[in-house]
């Protein structure tokens, strides 16, 4: 996997440092100069540019700086990747479902007198969190004929997933399916019944159908949750799997064309960087490695080295180096944000001193807010207006209670707030500290404004170094912005 750092480096070394803005046009020219041809798709670079922060010149043209173009483009890499590695896992998926219903469909007679159903159990839903249990599992039963159905392995307890297919014969004088649904508990050794369902053959058709299946208990009484599945009427099971070996055919034909289409756009990307990562992994082997090769390399003639295809730079996207671990995936966070962050602990300071004579509890969940942002890894755009709606809502407060209070400053009352008579200068190194509270909160929210511009984007990922201890945030963040 080509790392975060190394796609920096290697726009540094074509010219485009960490902090300069360029156009989306300069961008595409220096691709083309790092690919060596003229070949970035502009659709491509579109779509990645997108996703990046911009800012607008003296021009108005939209530009982007190389730090969040490097970031965009490592994770659009990595999502990229394991798309290939599903869109390759389905085709397989649907390769042995294809041969599994043309061996079916060898064994079965195209005038087959026997009607089937076809059933697609996805999963169990809101199963009530009072209700604890390890494991469960559902039994499908039409007349004689039997199957129990296990979930995925670590499976959500509130709504566990079986993604199963089974397929039964209907036998004569056999009109209802009954699926049922068993927990086992900690304390039992027996598996209890938690709820049932049944189904009428009367009712199906031969299109497929989907069903959201309420269970009861053994007395008739609706559980809460409720099963999601497809199920089908099979009149004639040969055309029915001739159908399906159809479907799986054109399902692989699409998967196929989508992998052509995912491959050209993670070639496209990591094109520009891929034999430089080489070279960087070539650098990093042992000197007697380096030395035998340069003498092996002496031995031959140069019309050999020049066509031995071995010499060329190979592309190992899925090797692993020092650069790819975790920590070198987090850059330091810009100036403006370290900058915010000393602003937000100052207020928590100032928000202190205050709280000895003024309920200032809103500003003291303020505080907790600017601080989780960081420490608990809360970079995200819906925490940071949270934050910022009980910033204003605090500001607000202030004026409220300034306008009470401001009195204070020339009170002749000396058990105002019942302090007793030595309260008056405290209570006048409150009012101060108050006021400088109120007007410092505006400097608070300009860098939690920044704090917000920087979480819009969803690759963004930086360490906080504070106290010579590195907080990661980001890390929670989902990519989910390349389609």
């Amino acid at each position: 996997m080509i790392a975060l750092k190394h796609i920096e480096t290697t726009f540094e070394r074509f010219g485009y440092l960490k902090n300069q803005l360029l156009t989306g046009n300069e961008i595409q020219q220096k691709m083309d100069q790092m690919i060596g041809t003229k070949d970035m798709d502009r659709d491509v670079l579109n779509q990645i540019l997108a996703q990046c922060h911009k800012t607008i010149n003296q021009n108005y043209e939209q530009t982007y700086r190389m730090q969040d173009l490097a970031q965009t483009i490592h994770s659009a890499i990595i999502i990229l990747g394991n798309k290939l590695e599903k869109i390759k896992s389905d085709i397989h998926t649907f390769r042995e479902k294809q041969k599994k219903h043309q061996s079916q469909m060898s064994a079965t007679s195209n005038s087959s007198e026997f009607k089937h159903i076809y059933l697609m159990i996805n999963s169990a839903n809101n199963i009530s969190k009072k209700i604890s249990y390890i494991d469960c599992y559902l039994q499908v039963a039409l007349g004689s004929q039997s199957q129990r159905l296990k979930p995925i392995e670590h499976f959500d307890k509130v709504n566990p997933e079986f993604n199963r297919e089974i397929e039964f014969s209907i036998p004569n004088n056999i009109y209802i399916l009954t699926i049922q649904l068993y927990t086992k508990q900690n304390d039992s050794p027996l598996p209890t019944l938690m709820g049932q369902a049944q189904i009428s053959l009367s009712t199906l058709e031969e299109q497929l159908k989907t069903l959201k299946l309420q269970l009861k208990d053994p007395l008739g009484k609706e559980v809460g949750c409720f099963i999601d599945m497809q199920v089908q009427l099979i009149l004639n099971r040969y055309e029915y799997l001739q159908n399906q070996v159809g479907q799986s055919g054109d399902k692989i034909d699409q998967l196929t064309e989508l992998n052509k289409q995912v491959a050209y756009q993670y070639d496209l990307l990591t094109r520009p960087f891929r034999h430089r990562e080489e070279d960087r992994i070539n650098n990093e082997n042992g000197q007697t490695s380096i030395q035998q090769e340069s003498s092996f390399l002496q031995q031959k003639k140069p019309e050999e080295v020049a066509a031995d295809p071995l010499q060329t730079s190979k592309v190992e996207i899925n090797k692993t180096d020092q650069n790819s671990l975790p920590e070198d995936e987090y850059p330091q966070a810009p100036y403006d944000l370290d900058l915010g962050m000393t602003i937000f602990s100052f207020y928590g300071l100032i928000t202190l001193f205050v709280c000895s004579a003024k309920p200032s509890f809103l500003d003291v969940l303020v505080c907790h807010g600017l601080m989780f942002t960081v420490f608990l890894d809360r970079f995200e755009p819906e925490h940071v207006k949270l934050v910022g709606l009980g910033l204003m809502a605090s500001i607000i407060y202030d004026i409220l209670w300034l306008s009470q209070y401001h009195s204070w400053w020339d009170s002749n009352d000396q058990n105002n707030p019942e302090w007793g008579e030595k309260a008056a200068i405290l209570l006048k190194i409150i009012l101060v500290l108050t006021y400088i509270q109120f007007f410092y909160k505006f400097l608070v929210f300009y860098y939690l404004y920044q704090f917000y511009k920087e979480s819009l984007d969803p690759v963004k990922s930086y360490i906080f170094k504070i106290w010579n201890i590195e907080y990661k945030v980001g890390k929670n963040r989902q990519y989910v912005f390349w389609q």
